[in-house]
């Protein structure tokens, strides 16, 4: 499975690699960039879940609680690695972007706890001096607003809202500093 993400990846990075190469345009040096971070998460709880991530409706309610043990863990799952690709044609603005955790298959024990490399955002985007962006690739769903998300300890995110990172093919037109207009098949 972490395979085929970074087959993906690949080839979102060759799509932008060939894209960053058409015309006679001024051309500046493209500029390549490495992120991430790496997070170790402590966890306690009262009562036990067996999981890395909080299920609000796996709480117990007072009186009816089965599994009356403590549970303690930690993982560095939510470690993150990324790489960003950014170039100037003229007026027009390239990016690519790649970002991977470690939120896939989880190992044993035995197999030195191994968690598998997974893929959260590939996606290129080219946007044009007219305001207009244009992206395709797997990023956060355009029925998001991101800037919306308040922080939270929890990996999942605040209960409720929508969340949700999946393949599309974007056009976004800015209207004015505040307001766009897009148009996303999803």
């Amino acid at each position: 499975m972490a395979r085929r993400g970074w087959q993906r990846g690949g080839v979102l990075l060759a799509l932008v690699l060939t894209t960053l190469s058409f015309g006679s345009a001024a051309v500046e040096a493209a500029e390549l960039k490495f992120g991430g971070y790496a997070k170790l998460d402590l966890i306690f709880r009262r009562y036990q879940q067996n999981q890395d991530l909080a299920d609000p409706g796996s709480v117990p309610i007072r009186g009816n609680d089965p599994t009356r043990f403590t549970e303690f863990r930690m993982h560095a799952r939510q470690t993150r690695l990324n790489l960003t690709l950014t170039e100037k044609v003229g007026p027009t603005n390239l990016r690519g972007f790649v970002e991977g955790d470690f939120f896939g298959v989880t190992g044993t024990q035995t197999v030195s706890n191994s968690d598998s490399f997974r893929l959260r955002h590939a996606f290129g985007e080219v946007t044009l001096p007219t305001g207009t962006t244009v992206l395709a690739g797997q990023t956060w769903s355009s029925l998001m607003t991101t800037p919306a998300l308040f922080d939270v300890v929890d990996f999942n995110g605040p209960t409720g809202s929508v969340f949700v990172r999946q393949a599309q093919l974007r056009v976004t037109q800015k209207l004015t500093p505040n307001w766009a207009a897009v148009f996303a098949v999803e």
